[in-house]
């Protein structure tokens, strides 16, 4: 699964953002059904790409997160090989006043 990061306004990559990446599975411990979280996170390189290798299919939940960016959250179906686009948005100057 590969994240390419950019700026929503430039179309820039952000560099040194970070990609988390969860999901959910359950496992059987002692015959009794355990819900187990996971989590990845890997930070973007200069062109704004996150690569998370190996990755099962099935359904995750990402979040993006970048210096002076707002959050940005979302949703995936992996049924193969994929790419996330993710356009970060600024934060206003103010929410820093």
């Amino acid at each position: 699964m590969t994240f390419v990061v950019t700026d929503n306004v430039t179309g820039y990559p952000v560099a040194g953002a970070l990609v988390s990446l969860t999901w959910s599975e359950v496992k059987s411990y002692h015959r009794h059904p355990v819900l187990q979280l996971h989590r990845l996170n890997k930070r973007t390189n200069n062109m704004g790409i996150a690569v998370f290798s190996n990755v099962n299919t099935g359904i995750y939940k990402y979040r993006v997160n970048g210096e002076n960016y707002s959050s940005a959250p979302g949703r995936i179906n992996v049924t193969g090989d994929v790419g996330v686009q993710v356009n970060l948005v600024q934060e206003s100057e103010e929410e820093y006043d």
